[in-house]
């Protein structure tokens, strides 16, 4: 227990929570709600197979397709955005980009830093992303869900996502008192909607003898997220986005599990090797689990304007770890009086920021133009080729 909270750089105060234990045994009382939160604050084990230490450790299982050639790439908010550069004739500008991404001062100054529209052509992307994600799943079998993004803390604190303390990225929300559910109930905005898919799992029992070995679920929803990185382009990293997530509730089987963890990854790979992008898949180091990942699989795709690999989506395996929080059971055998805890595995169908970013760098020709994959072309209304239209100049 002890190297596994070292390996995973966890917080979790182990020795605090034994000696509450011990005076809890000892008659001591009121200590019960101390002990359930750092009991929550424990991490799950780690897979054999994931590699020990920070996150230059990763492991490269993958690496599709090969880089575009694309002379001067532009990264996504260059290519983009509705800018006024000056003219080489005088006191005149022209617009620059293809401005569908809107980040104005305007903009900011309602919605805070940032921010950013999409509309128009970007807009229709957007919304063919998500399309061909969501038709994907469908075509996979797996259900479809419409969840909320306003959520009990404590069901994400169950998740194993932390609501207080420098590493959440959670936005809380107390409630007003009065206001019918509960005075001061602590509520949050969801941060994926693998925490709604887990509460609507939650004090569940799956698994009717005779049925299939796991179940599949999806969903797409806002995200809502505290982190921020200055030094990262506009929609790499956002204080809100749309993302398909995909849910799963399997057989307490660690085969089973593999299994499935591996289908949700081929579902991945399938799709942005659809989308034409560069990618490269990653077996992540115990530093980068997060509490609830027992393994997890990142995929990395290739933004040619900032010439790196930048992650486009993860797959986790939790194992028990959720399910025994968020009493979520497996029916083994129908005369069992208590049946075991399931799996939860989770994973990216399309996190659209990222996905966009990647998509339109990676097709960016050198007149500023971008061409739309053939797998999108059905759902964007005849557009296939998005143009850089430049306006009259315009006197400043």
């Amino acid at each position: 227990m002890r190297q596994n909270l070292i390996e995973r750089n966890s917080e979790a105060n182990l020795a605090e929570m034994l000696s509450l234990y011990q005076r809890l045994q000892n008659g001591e009382k009121d200590l019960q709600s101390r002990i359930e939160h750092l009991y929550l604050s424990l991490p799950n084990f780690s897979h054999p197979s994931t590699p020990v230490g920070d996150p230059s450790k990763f492991r490269l299982l993958h690496l599709h397709g090969s880089p575009k050639l694309i002379p001067r790439p532009k990264n996504e908010v260059d290519l983009l955005s509705n800018e006024f550069v000056p003219h080489r004739c005088g006191n005149r500008a022209r617009r620059t980009g293809h401005g569908t991404l809107r980040s104005s001062r305007a903009l900011v100054a309602g919605c805070g830093s940032r921010a950013y529209a999409f509309y128009d052509s970007l807009a229709v992307l957007e919304a063919a992303l998500l399309q061909l994600t969501l038709n994907r799943t469908r075509e996979a079998g797996f259900q479809l869900i419409a969840v909320p993004d306003l959520l009990l803390s404590s069901v994400i604190q169950r998740c194993g996502f932390p609501t207080t303390g420098d590493r959440s990225q959670i936005f809380n929300i107390a409630e007003r008192k009065g206001s019918g559910v509960g005075n001061g109930t602590l509520f949050s905005l969801s941060g994926t909607a693998e925490m709604a898919l887990a509460a609507f799992c939650a004090d569940r029992v799956f698994g009717e003898v005779g049925t299939a070995e796991a179940e599949f679920f999806c969903a797409v929803s806002r995200c809502f997220r505290h982190e921020i990185a200055p030094q990262e382009s506009l929609l790499y990293r956002t204080h809100q986005f749309t993302k398909v997530e995909i849910f799963c509730v399997t057989e307490p089987s660690p085969e089973v599990g593999d299994k499935v963890f591996e289908r949700i990854v081929e579902f991945q790979k399938k799709l942005y090797s659809d989308l034409e992008l560069h990618f490269r898949v990653l077996e992540m180091p115990t530093s980068e689990l997060g509490n609830s990942a027992h393994r997890k699989i990142d995929i990395e795709a290739l933004m040619p304007g900032e010439g790196r690999f930048g992650e486009i989506s993860s797959t986790s395996n939790c194992t028990d770890y959720q399910a025994m929080r968020l009493n979520i059971l497996w029916k083994q055998d129908s005369a069992a009086k208590r049946h075991p805890y399931a799996y939860t595995l989770n994973g990216t169908g399309c996190a659209v920021t990222r996905i966009l970013k990647a998509v339109v760098e990676t097709h960016q020709n050198s007149d500023g133009s971008i061409d739309i994959p053939c797998v999108l072309w059905p759902y964007m209304n005849g557009i296939r080729r998005m143009q850089m239209e430049e306006s009259p100049l315009i006197a400043l």
